[in-house]
């Protein structure tokens, strides 16, 4: 029998006053709600009581949720409310049991990731929209599959996939504004592994009693952690109606996939343990590969390729009949089987797909082989669960490109810029998710001869002359060493913008916009009493626009912001400030902006990579 959902234990509870509706939603969500606790006040007594606290809320709010609401997103965001809430009283005390909290539990090998992540993990949630937020806590907090996404969202599983991705890019430019450069992958994996810890057994049984009284029996330190918290909540709630944020989507048109073969594989199949069948359905090509899998069964619905208990549990290394292998991510995606004639399949049946840029285009045949790992922390060794053959749909491109000797130099405008030896490691899979290679991509600046440490390369993108392609540069994911690359590279200064290029302005009153010159450039700015935007509308592809940053009345500078930007604009906001030692997002108004016009130089490089295999250890 399917367990009621959450709105439903919701609806039982605020009209019939049900105990055991709520005490089901406080054993399913009690693990989320200490978790977030946790990480933010690092002290148990204290992230329990928190945690009392917040089912409590729900407890009193529960005939206001809507049946749109998201449960677990609400009760995370709760939660860090509550805690932000509690920490304004003990910040100093409770960030140092934090630091030795995180210590204790973070002290295995391979945890160097969430170490770096989990301090920032709360308030860069906290920075996300409530959609955004909601997509990651379901699907790396909750480990909840694409479709279950898309039906907790109330959108297709597409959708969900889109929002879970730009969420998760969210967060990623979070991090690096705080100095953790990760990629998405990377910071999915870890937080998938370690965002939910097990609460304290008896807790659970603790909070439905004294939520069931609305907090009659709660403690002083508890009453006051709700009232504080729900000021919180009503100041957020407030402060979501009042500002409104306008985003305009620019669309070019919608792309279609034109199949130019398709090779049916229609009696590729494979039991699986629990006794599905694991059928390789279609393998088309268009301006990418694109793989079908089917699942059948009475058990299909459950499978771990459908239900993955852990982030990427699985994945597909695609491989030729020579040349290296390609790991590739499962995209999940529930759908009903048409048998011939027309006629429907009653049995259960999903479909999971692979969609790749990057194959082995020379090979005549195909390879997808799935692979299991049984934990993610860490991930690997990756055991084969099946392996299919089919003809490779694709042509090879075979673009005559000529690699240039090593190391590369581009001279541009009496500046040099060099590319050394670029490397690609295979090896058999990463501790920390699921791919299988590390691309090296080493670059340097001179101008005449002088070595400039403040340059670096801000936009690439990437191809290899058998035809595949990436639209930007990626660590993990290699193209084809077999092949000349072309790199399609931007350098800009980083830092250390010279005057000329740069400019202070007064931030003019929010709704409204001002203009200034810079360089000979118009640059316009406004800001909404949250976020700063400035526009440069120009076709020249020298020169960039860079935000360089912000003070205010007082001359305080402003930290930790989010945002991000493209060549000729950028939007930067949800600031922080350094009071008395320590951080805070309270009362903090930027008043002047900096930022720069820099040169932007574009080159292309054409080189040979190098085929580096890891050694057995």
């Amino acid at each position: 029998m399917p367990e009621p959902d959450d709105i439903a234990l919701l609806k039982q509870y605020a009209e019939e006053n049900s105990e055991a509706a709520f005490a089901g939603l406080v054993t399913r969500y009690v693990n989320l709600v200490y978790s977030a606790a946790l990480r933010s006040v690092g002290n148990a007594h204290a992230a329990a009581e928190i945690t009392q606290a917040v089912f409590i809320i729900l407890a009193r709010k529960a005939k206001l949720l809507g049946a749109k609401t998201v449960l677990c997103g609400w009760l995370y965001q709760t939660a860090r409310l509550t805690a932000a809430n509690y920490l304004r009283t003990e910040i100093r005390r409770q960030r140092r049991e934090q630091e030795a909290y995180m210590q204790a539990i973070l002290n295995e090998p391979e945890s160097e990731v969430w170490r770096q992540i989990a301090p920032l993990l709360d308030d860069a949630m906290g920075r996300l929209g409530e959609k955004d937020r909601n997509a990651i806590v379901l699907r790396f907090f909750e480990n909840k599959n694409l479709s279950e996404v898309g039906l907790a969202l109330g959108v297709s599983e597409d959708a969900a996939k889109m929002r879970v991705n730009r969420a998760l890019e969210k967060l990623r430019k979070i991090f690096s504004k705080r100095g953790v450069t990760l990629s998405g992958a990377i910071i999915a994996g870890a937080v998938s592994a370690n965002s939910v810890h097990a609460a304290p057994v008896a807790l659970a049984k603790t909070i439905s009693a004294v939520a069931l009284a609305k907090g009659a029996a709660a403690s002083a330190s508890t009453l006051t952690l709700i009232k504080g918290a729900l000021k919180i909540m009503a100041w957020t709630k407030a402060k979501t109606a009042i500002v409104t944020c306008v985003v305009v989507l620019f669309t070019a048109g919608t792309a279609t996939v034109v199949v130019e073969k398709v090779a049916h594989a229609n009696s590729l199949k494979q039991r699986l343990l629990d006794g599905s069948v694991l059928s390789l359905d279609k393998v088309s090509f268009g301006d990418r590969l694109a793989v079908q899998f089917g699942i059948t069964g009475n058990n299909a619905a459950n499978n771990p390729l459908v239900k993955p208990p852990f982030f990427r549990q699985f994945r597909c290394v695609i491989h030729g009949e020579t040349g290296i292998e390609y790991a590739e991510e499962f995209l999940p995606a529930p759908g009903i089987k048409k048998l011939s004639g027309g006629n429907i399949n009653t049995m259960p049946q999903t479909s999971i797909s692979v969609q790749t840029s990057i194959f082995p285009r020379d090979s005549k045949w195909l390879w997808f082989r799935v692979e299991k790992s049984e934990t993610n922390n860490p991930y690997g060794p990756w055991q084969t669960v099946a392996e299919f053959k089919v003809p490779n749909p694709a042509r090879i491109a075979n673009n005559p490109w000529v690699a240039s000797p090593i190391p590369i130099t581009n001279s541009v405008d009496g500046m040099e810029f060099v590319l050394d030896e670029v490397t690609v490691e295979t090896r058999p899979f990463s501790p920390r998710d699921i791919w299988n290679h590390v691309v090296t991509v080493p670059t340097k600046v001179f101008d005449h001869g002088v070595l400039l440490t403040n340059w670096g390369a801000v936009y690439d993108q990437m191809a290899d002359a058998s035809g595949n392609w990436n639209p930007i540069l990626q660590r993990h994911r290699s193209l084809d060493p077999g092949y000349v690359w072309k790199l399609e590279m931007d350098f800009e200064p980083q830092s250390n913008f010279t005057a000329e290029n740069m400019a202070t302005v007064n931030l003019p009153r929010a709704g409204s916009k001002i203009s200034t010159e810079v360089m000979g450039q118009p640059v316009t700015i406004s800001w909404d009493g949250t976020w700063i935007d400035a526009d440069m509308p120009t076709n020249r592809p020298d020169l960039a626009l860079k935000f360089v940053g912000a003070a205010d009345a007082q001359g305080n500078e402003m930290l930790n912001p989010s945002g991000g930007g493209s060549q000729y604009r950028f939007r930067e906001g949800d600031f922080l400030v350094r009071r008395d030692g320590m951080m805070s997002m309270v009362d903090v108004r930027p008043t002047k902006l900096t930022f720069a016009v820099v040169p932007n130089i574009h080159t292309t490089f054409y080189v040979q990579p190098r085929l580096v295999v890891e050694k057995a250890k």
